[in-house]
């Protein structure tokens, strides 16, 4: 073993050592049970059927679990950490499950909400104009609506103040709407707001929600405005890179320096990875399902819409691939070879094998960087943390498969950028002439700053912090493209990433979750395993054809 990489190794045990110990200050969980099995929520569900009027049994469902990312957001700003979650355990309702039902032909639409803690917090029914219903006044639509919290919520609306009242008079029915607020407890500026309507004499709708001041709101838009603008500075750059190595593309086409079979394969990878990614996120096709025609129409519907989409990314990874296999053929030390192979599923070689390796290892060195750089920020300007899940790590939370969604999902992000910031700007900057120290952080500037607007990356505030753990992540990865190749980037890059956003599937209660979160951040090993199993066969298939040659 080289020296470099024995130093990687140790790199990789300290750096791991720091990210694991730090998991909870670098992205604190909630201590709520996020992996409730679908069918205990479905029996809570079919257990307050009765409330919307409709039998549920032979519906068809699914489950996700959502956020209040504003309420969230603003609760942090002004509790403790301990004292947050003792709320968010108690019910306050920020993060739910929910679960939606619907029957092909029926326009009508259930959803029920359940706390992981407190069980079912509100329930809605969706219902046609022209429903056939009763009329009735304010008062005994309060009082229906007083007995179905009562019964299915368990709550008394005393102490309640009634905010608003509206009524609506329809052909054959009234409904009314009451909207009721509390304070969570006394001397809390936490409010909770009830939202109750009554369609004639059913209960069609009670929910519970956050009140979030509008006055944080415009704040927090206010503070959103410079970071925004700055990621959509660093997005033109990026796609202004894409069209850059689109251009190189094409003069390496006339140059003979360019075969097209590999970038088509990894746009193609691509393409599948953001494919299932949507595929498997079961509950947004459900969601987008309109009852009144087929369901498989819907599922083909986000494949169609997606794909516009997906194209940018699939023409950037052509473009970026090509480009730079025309920069690395004028090159005394191609750094692509490894990645070629590894897009053809040639993993035979040992290069493939060795980026494997190094690639998993540099990504506990990222994570450790990560890490340390928020955890000093903490203390040098007392930036926040917020708490998790939100953003990617609903991904995996509300998929069919979240070991493979997560896998596929982190596999593409990482092979647009690292290609771009690394394998094309990076080689691009070489070949110009740059030093090796240019080349990492010239790119990692922009990654940075791209990656600016994403505020459930660390720290969340003040949001230009967040710029320098990423942008060192980003020379470091620089750093590596220019010792080793671009394979290395590319799967330390996807192992960072299936590392961090595993974090609440490492938490879990359920030893099997814990055990698919394991397999996933283990993906980028994959090809090194196969190096090695390969090896090994070889040399026990030689030792037998030896063994039979001394034979008498």
């Amino acid at each position: 073993m080289k020296r470099s990489d024995l130093a990687l190794l140790g790199a990789a045990v300290v750096c791991g050592g720091v990210f694991l110990a730090s998991l909870d200050k670098l992205w604190p969980v909630t201590d709520l049970d996020l992996q409730i099995p679908a069918q205990k929520l479905l029996s809570v569900a079919l257990e307050h059927q009765a409330v919307t009027g409709l039998k549920l049994t032979d519906w068809t469902w699914a489950t996700q679990v959502s956020l209040d990312e504003s309420a969230l957001s603003w609760l942090e700003r002004g509790h403790d950490r301990v004292e947050l979650r003792r709320l968010l355990q108690e019910g306050l309702p920020v993060y739910q499950h929910e679960i939606q039902f619907k029957q092909r032909g029926q326009p009508e639409v259930a959803t029920f909400w359940v706390h992981p803690e407190v069980g079912l917090v509100g329930w809605r029914r969706t219902m046609e104009d022209d429903v056939r219903g009763v009329r009735i006044d304010s008062l005994s639509a309060w009082n229906l609506g007083r007995m179905a919290v009562r019964e299915h919520l368990g709550m008394e609306l005393t102490g309640w103040e009634l905010r608003r009242h509206d009524e609506r008079k329809l052909l054959d029915r009234t409904d009314h709407a009451f909207v009721f607020e509390r304070t969570v407890e006394p001397g809390s500026k936490v409010r909770e707001r009830l939202s109750v309507e009554v369609a004639g004499n059913l209960v069609r709708e009670a929910r519970l929600i956050v009140v979030v001041p509008p006055a944080y709101l415009r704040g927090e838009r206010e503070k959103h405005v410079p970071e925004s603008f700055l990621q959509t500075v660093a997005f033109t750059v990026f796609a202004s890179m894409g069209v850059a190595a689109f251009l190189y593309m094409l003069w390496g086409l006339r140059k003979g320096l360019v075969g097209l079979k590999t970038p088509m394969i990894g746009s193609a990878v691509v393409l599948v990875c953001l494919a299932a990614s949507r595929l498997w996120r079961e509950y947004r096709i459900f969601e987008l399902w309109d009852p009144l025609g087929p369901r498989a129409m819907a599922a083909a519907k986000v494949l169609m819409t997606g794909l516009v989409g997906d194209l940018l990314p699939a023409i950037l990874v052509f473009s970026f691939l090509a480009a730079s296999e025309a920069l690395d053929s004028q090159t005394l030390r191609p750094r692509g070879n490894a990645l070629r192979r590894f897009l053809e599923l040639r993993w035979s070689h040992a290069d493939v094998g060795q980026a494997s390796l190094r690639g998993f290892l540099l990504g506990w060195v990222a994570g450790g960087v990560l890490a340390g750089a928020t955890w000093l920020l903490s203390h040098l300007t007392g930036s926040l943390v917020e708490m998790q899940p939100r953003g990617f790590f609903f991904h995996s939370i509300n998929s069919l498969h979240p070991t493979l969604l997560m896998g596929v999902f982190f596999l593409q992000i990482a092979l647009v950028e690292e290609l771009g910031y690394r394998y094309f700007a990076g080689n691009g900057l070489l070949k110009m002439g740059f030093k090796p120290l240019v080349v990492a952080l010239v790119p990692a500037l922009i990654y940075g700053a791209v990656h600016s607007g994403l505020n459930f990356l660390p720290p969340a505030e003040p949001w230009w912090a967040r710029l320098i753990p990423i942008t060192l992540v980003g020379c470091l990865w620089g750093l590596a493209f220019v010792r080793w190749d671009a394979l290395t980037v590319v799967l330390s890059h996807w192992a960072c990433d299936l590392f961090l956003f595993n974090r609440v599937r490492l938490a879990s209660s359920d030893p099997y979750t814990r055990l698919g979160a394991i397999a996933c951040i283990s993906l980028p090993l994959v090809p090194a395993v196969v190096v090695l199993s390969i090896r090994l066969w070889k040399q026990a298939s030689t030792k037998s054809v030896l063994k039979s040659r001394v034979r008498p």
